[in-house]
């Protein structure tokens, strides 16, 4: 898959070459990106920051780095990711079938990071925090763009249509805005269509590396993209994603 876009980027770029000076410019902007990247990497969101930004009733957002959760938590993450993705990825054209060793390196590699959802419920008269949902992502590059990359996004059904996930994507767009990065990107089973109207009613909208921009139309996913800081769209429609939460 990605191997045949940069073959094509490449073949333009043979055809059109770039001048010297535009050369110069496109390596100094890279190079800054990456240093945008690499700088995020490092941060680290209290959560009393992130409520400002996703405040629920009985609802704590924390920030989490994937190789610092402990194993009950892992262990949740990875069978709620298990639960709503497995047949999918079974069924979906241009991706690998489920494999449990590989999506649990995928969840909790050393650059993923995460905001976990917690409801708070008085237990025996304390507060006990139980996990309801998270997103999971990384700051990274894609081709040649400085982006907060989107992995999963998962509710457990009781809590869905709650606001919850709309919450979480709020917090993930300003932290995406906050240290500088371009978009959030990410990857949708098509068959998910509840998800789509999800994201496109947050201003999602198809990314220009989608496969079907290439001529790859029977691909089972496609790529959705949102702009941030200077290139960002309105405010999210919290209205409408009440109504179309996944």
């Amino acid at each position: 898959g990605s191997s045949r876009y940069h073959h094509r980027l490449q073949f333009v770029l043979k055809m059109h070459p770039l001048p010297q000076s535009t050369k110069k410019e496109k390596r100094k902007a890279l190079a800054h990106k990456r240093e945008l990247v690499a700088a995020a990497q490092h941060q680290s969101f209290p959560a009393q920051e992130l409520q400002v930004f996703g405040e629920k009733p009985n609802v704590q957002l924390e920030f989490m780095k994937g190789d610092k959760l402990d194993s009950a938590l892992r262990n949740w993450a990875f069978d709620l990711t298990k639960k709503n993705m497995e047949s999918g990825y079974n069924g979906c054209d241009g991706l690998d079938n489920w494999d449990d060793t590989e999506m649990w390196d995928e969840l909790f590699d050393v650059s993923a990071r995460f905001i976990f959802a917690f409801r708070v419920s008085e237990v025996d008269d304390a507060d006990k925090m139980v996990p309801v949902a998270f997103c999971n992502f990384r700051f990274d590059m894609d081709y040649g763009r400085a982006v907060v990359y989107l992995y999963h996004l998962h509710t457990v059904k009781e809590v869905q249509r709650q606001g919850i996930a709309t919450a979480l994507m709020t917090c993930v767009s300003h932290i995406g805005g906050e240290v500088g990065l371009e978009m959030i990107v990410l990857t949708v089973f098509k068959a998910n269509t509840g998800a789509i109207k999800f994201y496109h009613a947050l201003s999602f909208e198809k990314d220009e590396q989608d496969p079907e921009n290439y001529g790859f139309m029977k691909k089972g996913y496609q790529l959705l993209s949102l702009p941030l800081g200077e290139n960002a769209q309105p405010p999210l429609k919290k209205q409408r994603v009440a109504q179309t939460e996944a």
